[in-house]
């Protein structure tokens, strides 16, 4: 079995992005510990 590798830390969330369904932006604190799904797409 092949050696686990140290985790790694996400970086921040810029500064602006729009948030869907949620009263205010997100930081990873408010994130720790949870499963989190990230959905991307783009507007055409």
């Amino acid at each position: 079995m092949a050696p686990l590798e140290p985790p790694t830390r996400t970086p921040a969330f810029p500064a602006g992005l729009d948030w869907l369904n949620v009263e205010r932006s997100l930081t990873q604190e408010d994130l720790r510990g949870r499963l989190v799904l990230l959905d991307f797409w783009t507007y055409g």
